[in-house]
């Protein structure tokens, strides 16, 4: 596919539907390039990745394109176009220049970095679809980075797929450029004592609309997400999460913590669902978010849907400023204002950072992420 689509041709969701209600497409649609580019992608260099520690694949796409040159070990498999996971994205997806791919995982690949760079040099509209799969028995760490752009658009569906008793950690770390704005899918199907952990970390784009549906099909099985994001400027992030328990004594942690100055804007919707026969579910949720101006704002919305009897289910939610008395220690002790607020935003995100599990991965994050915070100038 070649040549170009204006943002006025594609037909966007807007707020009158449900799941979109607070990430208005049709309205970010007129701060977009006047053209997006459906041309191949153009940079020649590999890109520069948060995470240079050794994994037995690292792979790589560029806008959505497999790039072989720049990656190591099995490529995936090319499929056909793929399907639409959300049908207020068809348009979209139908307009980008799409690929649809499969990756097969072994007990081999202990640690897989995925790299979805997207160019600089053009805004450029792009869908990938990728399926991964995990044996049963497996234990894998997958380290997931978003990076790089310009000012184009990125949808970007990824569905797990976890055989019985797979141990998977997922780290996803989204720092793209502060202009590039990405839709994306985490979707997963958890087989029997099987377990996933996952922690998301963003302080990148302009505009990130994450949407993750995780099923806990076998019994047993168990989720854990964790989500931070440091938001300044005018960005904007939307985690939607719907955990489905459709098995017995399945357990699912969701914890998201947001830090949003500025003029930033932060949306949360969880879902915990419970269907008929998920007895002995054992589930809770807990969202917590800083506001660092009288500008940000945060739309959060725990939810629970529970058709079983003999189920532990919890969930609550938290706004709040940084704490005075505890800058004003902070600063009693010789710290100037800003270096106190800055500690203690981390000690906030710390509960979030410290479930990366790699030590080098987490100390690399932490420092980028609290390099982000310190270009946060509210008051």
């Amino acid at each position: 596919m070649s040549g170009v689509i204006a943002p006025s041709d594609i037909r966007w969701p807007t707020r009158k539907q449900e799941a979109w209600k607070y990430t208005d497409l049709a309205a970010f649609s007129k701060l977009m390039p006047e053209t997006f580019s459906l041309a191949e992608p153009k940079a020649k260099t590999a890109p520069q990745t948060l995470w240079q520690g050794e994994c037995a694949r690292r792979l790589v796409w560029l806008d959505g394109q497999f790039q072989n040159d720049w990656s190591q070990g099995a490529a995936p498999t090319i499929n056909d176009e793929g399907s639409v996971s959300c049908e207020a994205l068809a348009d979209l997806v139908t307009h980008s220049r799409r690929q649809a791919q499969t990756l097969v995982l072994n007990a081999d690949d202990q640690c897989v970095h995925l790299v979805f760079a997207h160019d600089d040099t053009q805004d450029a509209l792009s869908h990938l679809d990728l399926t991964i799969q995990i044996p049963a028995h497996a234990e894998i760490t997958v380290i997931e980075e978003h990076l790089g752009g310009r000012a184009g658009l990125a949808s970007t569906q990824i569905t797990l797929e976890l055989g019985a008793n797979a141990q998977v950690h997922q780290v996803r770390l989204q720092h793209a450029a502060s202009t590039q704005m990405l839709i994306g899918g985490q979707h997963a199907h958890i087989a029997e004592h099987a377990r996933l952990h996952q922690t998301h970390i963003e302080w990148g784009g302009r505009l990130s609309r994450l949407h993750s549906t995780l099923a806990l099909q076998g019994q047993g099985a168990e989720v854990h997400y964790y989500a931070l994001s440091g938001l300044g400027d005018r960005q904007h992030v939307d985690h939607q999460v719907d955990v489905r328990h459709e098995a017995a004594h399945a357990i699912s942690r969701l914890q998201a913590r947001g830090i949003i100055g500025d003029s930033a804007r932060q949306v949360f919707n969880g879902k915990i669902y419970v269907a008929r026969g998920a007895q002995k579910t054992d589930s809770d949720q807990l969202l917590r978010n800083l506001l660092l101006s009288d500008k940000a704002e945060v739309d959060a919305k725990p939810e629970l849907e529970i058709y079983a009897d003999d189920v532990r289910c919890a969930h609550g939610s938290t706004v709040g400023r940084l704490d005075e008395a505890a800058l004003f220690y902070l600063r009693s002790r010789g710290l100037d204002r800003a270096e106190a607020r800055r500690l203690l935003m981390l000690s906030f995100a710390e509960h979030v950072l410290r479930e990366i599990q790699d030590e080098n991965l987490r100390l690399q994050t932490r420092t980028a992420f609290a390099d982000h915070l310190s270009l946060q100038k509210s008051a």
